[in-house]
């Protein structure tokens, strides 16, 4: 019942069927505990600009927040579509990474 399987459906489907219910259960549970978590890091990061650009005026805050796309798995992309966010993503990593080290520098 906590599965969300209707006690009827439980009670006429096989073994095998309530185990494949399971996996769906659990992988639809992991895609949005996912997500959830994506989102929670994208509201972060807006936050960390916000203050950042309250407080430097080296620090920006996106111009067009909806900007980070977000891609699901259950959408349908061409193959140039996802190298595009695959290229997008690393960019900004790298963006990232960069703007770390610049104000994380050693002194040596």
């Amino acid at each position: 019942m906590k599965a969300g399987i209707d006690e009827q459906i439980f009670w006429d489907s096989t073994p095998n069927a309530i185990h494949f219910m399971f996996d769906g259960i659990a992988e639809r549970r992991k895609a949005e505990w996912e997500r959830t978590q994506y989102q929670s890091w994208l509201t972060g990061n807006y936050v960390m600009h916000a203050i950042g650009a309250s407080i430097s005026r080296k620090v920006r805050y996106p111009k067009n927040p909806l900007e980070e796309v977000i891609v699901d798995n259950d959408m349908v992309l061409t193959e140039e579509e996802k190298d595009k966010y695959i290229e997008q993503f690393f960019g900004k990593l790298e963006r990232m990474q960069k703007n770390f080290e610049k104000t994380h520098k050693k002194a040596d």
